[in-house]
């Protein structure tokens, strides 16, 4: 508080004593207002409407006393300093007026330690007055604190040293289905699921230790459920740990089921017994591929062709690629599409692949087999076909082909010149019927 302008109200009947005392306090430079009663009534207004910063009190007065006026001070609702000026205390009198709560006392033969005990009293008043409002800010803290952790979704929970529970928010009995009694008389290795219970028990040394943790960890619910939360936790004072406990279960399970959709996949790509393949849309760079691809493409390993191979300069015939990309932009797919392609060694073979489009992520992805073997036995069919043909064509004996209804199929020339007509005309009717007049077989 400003030392400049107080208000001291003096409790004394004697103006002469009161004169002397103002004195002594101007004479340090103190600057005050001041009012002097000198009667309980007085004194009981004065605290009213003039509202002192300071009371000095003189002990003994025939009509009105220091002891009272001590009272009637200490019974206000608000803290004022208080002084006892006396002419003559013993020991136990000031003992008993220091336990009714006056501040200091001064002799009146010592009056000139008045002004110091006025700035000493006034300095405790400050000091008093800030930590009352130091505690009453901490108190609406941890009403605030309270609150929130009362009404926080988040788990909450303070443990001693020992790990047993001290305090625990609803969210932490919603969490792990136990009310708040029963977790009160647990300890957190009671929680701990045994897959991680390792894990869980090696935090708390760290912990007590002043080290911050913040961990996924895995707890064991009332109904033996196993949920997965984050843990952060720090050490709130030497005999308490606060945490918070954010759960995970669904997140994990996510995050299990996708790892083990992904080695599914993975193995069901990598053992294909078709090549697989992704690949760049603007140069046909590899972006992924199988092992059967790359043996396909006569590599090593799948990584060695995916870092070496292009299949837009492996087209063996010109054109290939641009008309497939065409067909694949229009529809967004492309089905059997047949190309021809160099292997590493340079080698040609006939592939067969389907694939789909995505042009929003920049690339092509199919499968493709190798069809060489097939394409080679069309090519031997189509040779055989065309030696049978001509064979058939130019044999002197006439020959029909025929079906089981005597229906002639195909005939060569010298069967036509026999019958005398056309193979046209010879597919019109029945073999038996050109030969010896009848539709009958002989």
């Amino acid at each position: 508080m400003s030392l400049k302008k107080l208000k001291i109200l003096f409790v004394e009947d004697l103006p002469a004593d009161a004169e002397i005392a103002m004195r002594e306090i101007r004479k340090e430079k103190i600057g005050f207002d001041v009012m002097v009663v000198d009667s309980a009534t007085t004194f009981r207004e004065a605290l009213t409407e003039f509202e002192p910063d300071l009371i000095i009190s003189d002990y003994a007065m025939p009509v009105f006393d220091g002891m009272t006026a001590l009272n009637i001070t200490r019974s206000q609702p608000h803290y004022i300093p208080f002084i006892m000026l006396t002419g003559s205390i013993n020991e136990e009198t000031a003992v008993a007026c220091l336990k009714a709560g006056a501040d200091d006392y001064v002799l009146k033969e010592r009056i000139k330690r008045l002004p110091f005990a006025v700035r000493e009293v006034l300095r405790k008043a400050d000091q008093k007055r800030e930590n009352e409002l130091i505690v009453q800010k901490l108190k609406e803290t941890e009403e605030k604190f309270e609150t929130y952790v009362t009404s926080s979704p988040t788990a909450v929970f303070t443990v001693n040293k020992s790990g047993t529970y001290t305090f625990v928010n609803p969210a932490a009995n919603t969490l792990l289905g136990y009310t708040k009694e029963e977790l009160m008389q647990m300890n957190i290795s009671q929680i701990a699921h045994p897959d991680n219970l390792k894990d869980n028990l090696d935090a708390f040394p760290r912990l007590l230790q002043g080290e911050r943790v913040h961990q996924e960890i895995s707890m064991l619910t009332k109904n033996e459920e196993k949920i997965f939360v984050i843990l952060d936790a720090v050490m709130l004072d030497e005999d308490t740990i606060i945490g918070f406990c954010t759960e995970t279960t669904e997140r994990k399970k996510a995050e299990e089921a996708l790892a083990t959709s992904e080695e599914t996949y993975r193995n069901l790509f990598q053992n294909a017994q078709v090549g697989l393949f992704r690949t760049r849309i603007t140069d046909g760079k590899i972006l992924e591929g199988n092992d059967q691809i790359a043996r396909m493409f006569g590599y090593g390993s799948r990584e060695e062709f995916i870092a070496e191979y292009t299949t837009s300069g492996n087209y063996v015939d010109p054109g290939t690629r641009e008309r497939m990309l065409e067909e694949i932009t229009e529809r967004g797919f492309i089905e059997n599409f047949e190309a021809r392609f160099t292997r590493k060694d340079h080698t040609i073979f006939h592939a067969s692949y389907s694939a789909r489009i995505y042009p929003d992520k920049g690339w092509i992805e199919g499968v493709v087999e190798d069809i060489s073997e097939q394409k080679q036995a069309q090519m031997a069919l189509q040779v055989a076909s065309e030696n049978w043909k001509i064979t058939f064509r130019s044999m002197k004996d006439g020959i029909a082909l025929l079906d089981a209804d005597q229906h002639i199929l195909q005939s060569n020339e010298a069967f036509q010149e026999f019958v005398g007509k056309t193979e046209e005309e010879l597919k019109q009717g029945r073999c038996f019927e050109y030969i010896h007049g009848t539709d009958c077989p002989i």
